[in-house]
């Protein structure tokens, strides 16, 4: 089914509520743009089939993404934990990498992981297969973990919500996501531009629903409740990366230009991820 051309209207943006108007045509989705807040998002009723996360998402789809976590980030994340703190939920676990990995640094805290895939408790972890928002949970935490889930979900808003309403009064929420002000979004955008998308053909595919800025993350944590403590700007391993060819060359070269993108766009547009350290001020 072709993407139905929806560019002379106006949607409503999820982050701010402003209007946010026709940006990008994709060969999967019509992108919108907020002129307030620079939040990208897809209309979701362009979208012929959402991302189903079966057993292949983990062992094909995204394989080098669950082979190679990311260890600097569960670093910088277990070292913002409150030496205080007793209780972690990660929303979106996944495998339970950042659990384990917690498990080892930080055995004095409780872990409970949720996600849609089933996972076995195991080395004082528990987890639960369920949807956030049909999950029971019987307790609050200390510190709640999002990484690299809320650029998925439909209702962002909701989803953060959600995040706030799981965890205690002045406790933590991480969120991880990708990071739109990056570089390597900046140069898919102009390759567009310039007739060579294929760059900007992955990033804005439908795998990803929202493509937040360094703005409007910033401002759905706000709206939500959250107090932003700090902004932490950072790279994905590149053994992560997924290549976008099985030929050899053309995979070296890729990687090297990215090897490229993501030094130079540290330095000067913070890099190609975004963590937000924030705190829940709700009583």
């Amino acid at each position: 089914m072709a993407v139905v051309d929806d560019r002379a209207k106006s949607l409503k943006c999820p982050v701010c509520g402003q209007l946010a108007h026709f940006a990008y045509t994709h060969p999967d989705t019509s992108i919108y743009r907020c002129s307030v807040c620079t939040h990208a998002f897809s209309n979701l009723d362009s979208i012929e089939q959402l991302e189903l996360y079966s057993d292949d998402y983990y062992a094909e789809t995204h394989r080098n993404w669950f082979e190679n976590p990311n260890i600097p980030l569960f670093k910088w994340i277990a070292n913002r934990i409150p030496t205080d703190a007793r209780s972690v939920l990660d929303v979106g676990c996944g495998k339970g990498d950042f659990l384990r990995y917690l498990r080892l640094v930080r055995p004095d805290l409780s872990l409970t992981g949720v996600d849609l895939s089933p996972n076995t408790d195991t080395n004082g972890i528990k987890y639960i297969e369920a949807d956030i928002h049909d999950a029971n949970f019987n307790e609050r935490f200390d510190v709640v973990v999002n990484l690299a889930v809320i650029e998925h979900v439909a209702s962002v808003k909701d989803f953060t919500r959600e995040l706030v309403d799981l965890s205690n009064p002045g406790g933590k929420v991480f969120v991880m996501t990708l990071n739109e002000s990056g570089l390597l979004y900046r140069i898919a955008r102009v390759g567009k531009k310039i007739g060579f998308a294929v760059a900007f053909t992955r990033l804005y595919s439908v795998h990803h629903l929202h493509h937040f800025s360094a703005r409007s993350l910033s401002e759905l944590m706000r709206k939500s409740g959250l107090t932003v403590d700090k902004v932490h700007y950072h790279n994905a391993p590149l053994k992560s990366i997924d290549y976008p060819t099985n030929n050899k060359l053309v995979s070296t070269i890729f990687m090297g230009a990215l090897v490229v993108i993501f030094a130079v766009g540290r330095v000067f547009y913070g890099g190609y991820l975004q963590t937000i350290e924030a705190r829940n001020l709700n009583q």
